[in-house]
């Protein structure tokens, strides 16, 4: 957004003759100066020892910048002189400016193909990594489970189509924010959580942790997880006490428990008890009881792991539109999905609508009676229906608009299609046909003004 308002200030102030451009000048020139100054301070290595011309990582990329700072120097001084001599300047200014963007932007690819991951095996790990590797919905004796990837790969089940507790995406449900916020873990443009949150793993119904194959990568000490298989540069661990999505709880808490607990606490705590909101757990205090132990330590949450695995969904299956699931109970339960919520879900049960709760400060959970449940889900963008009636309106009025318009003023030009508070160096069409439709209407007005007083002077006579 600010560099969007640096280049419409830009583009205004190439516009507008009238403006002095000497301390725009001054600004863009100090700036790269005191850069430049920074840039040569004295920094520490690993040894604590001084070093000069240091302070770059990558001292040749440096260099390539303050080049085309030079280069863009010389083009500013250029296009000054042209407008202080009150020659024309926006053509070259336009070539100049499409020169330096391509120009950056070639740059900024040959460095991050020069000193980045190397694309061949980027490409062949990722892209084409499914290939490579066994770990699927089609070859696993489970329909669906997440996987976890170290920092560096976020996104590769993308690519494998299969589900990750971690994503590189800063465009997700609001639900997800609360979530991590609710249990101290910073989530701003991607889901990261360490391998230190291991309740999260069984939460997310998280079955391989994968690791880089390197002698330099960490072993995983995940409770419950051991060395599955090495594939595709991987290093494959699997969960031993995997659950499957959507499973059953028998206790709850709440906030006002939690109260004063620190925040790993609380997330150990998942694994045992909903977190409900008072009137939750007043509504459903039939089928769930508040849990009296809040300190759940590695042999816990096995434990824990088990028994929800013992109780839980079968055909688990996903679309584009939601998910659908079986669930056989000998009592009445709420059955937890770690699907973000969202206003636009909507849940049936046996073909019954069902209520969707907001538990665990995001995620989903609903109702399920005793005996066979089928249960499903279904999501439809809020707003969606009246966001396209609003648009078709709006293109009917718009039509009409121009018909209307065109009908009226056929035949001459329009006198108030656009207006600036400054005369133009663009020549814009819009504020030229302003300017010619005022100049008509002062000619036309100063004709009526002469007619005028040449019949006065008649009559006088």
């Amino acid at each position: 957004m600010p560099i969007l308002i640096m280049a419409m200030m830009t583009a205004y102030s190439l516009d507008d003759r009238s403006l002095d451009w000497k301390p725009g000048l001054k600004a863009a020139v100090i700036l790269p100066c005191v850069f430049g100054v920074i840039s040569l301070l004295p920094t520490k290595n690993a040894d604590g020892k001084i070093e000069f011309l240091k302070f770059a990582d990558y001292t040749g990329y440096f260099l390539i910048v303050l080049a085309i700072v030079l280069l863009c120097w010389l083009g500013l001084y250029c296009v000054y002189c042209l407008r202080s001599e009150g020659k024309p300047f926006l053509r070259l200014t336009v070539l100049l400016t499409a020169i330096a963007c391509a120009v950056c932007t070639a740059t900024i690819v040959w460095f991050g193909k020069c000193n980045g991951v190397e694309s061949r095996g980027y490409a062949l790990c990722g892209i084409h990594g499914r290939e490579h590797l066994t770990v699927s919905y089609e070859n696993d004796e489970d329909a669906y489970f997440r996987l976890d990837m170290p920092e560096n790969y976020d996104n590769f089940p993308m690519f494998w189509d299969m589900s990750c507790m971690r994503c590189f995406q800063s465009v997700v449900s609001v639900s997800i924010m609360d979530f991590y916020h609710s249990i101290g873990i910073q989530r701003d443009v991607a889901s990261r959580a360490s391998l230190d949150h291991y309740t999260l793993r069984g939460l997310f119904s998280v079955k391989y942790c994968f690791q880089e194959d390197k002698t330099s990568a960490a072993p995983v000490t995940l409770p419950g997880f051991v060395l599955d298989r090495k594939e595709n540069g991987f290093n494959i661990y699997r969960n031993e006490y995997f659950i499957p999505m959507g499973f059953t709880y028998d206790y709850y808490t709440t906030d006002k428990a939690l109260e004063g607990r620190t925040d790993l606490l609380k997330e150990h705590l998942l694994i045992r008890a909903l977190v409900l909101t008072e009137e939750q757990a007043a509504k459903y205090a039939d089928i769930v009881q508040e849990t009296t132990v809040l300190n759940i330590g590695k042999d816990e949450y096995l434990s824990a792991c088990r028994k929800h695995a013992a109780e839980c969904c079968e055909n688990f299956t996903r679309s584009d539109k939601g998910f659908d699931a079986d669930i056989s109970l000998d009592a009445p339960k709420l059955v937890f999905f770690s699907v973000p919520y969202d206003a636009g879900w909507t849940a049936e049960i046996n073909s019954r609508p069902a209520e969707i709760e907001n538990v665990d400060h995001g995620f989903m959970a609903v109702r399920c009676e005793a005996g066979a449940n089928h249960i499903t889900f279904r999501y439809t963008l809020p707003g969606l229906q009246y966001g396209a009636v609003l648009t078709l309106a709006g293109i009917l009025l718009l039509a009409l608009y121009l018909a209307l318009g065109k009908g009226l003023v056929s035949g001459r030009e329009t006198a108030h299609i656009h207006h600036y508070d400054y005369l133009p160096s663009s020549g814009v069409r819009a504020a030229n046909a302003y300017v010619r439709a005022l100049q008509k209407e002062m000619q036309y007005r100063k004709g009526d003004t002469d007619h005028g007083t040449s019949e006065g002077n008649k009559a006088q006579r």
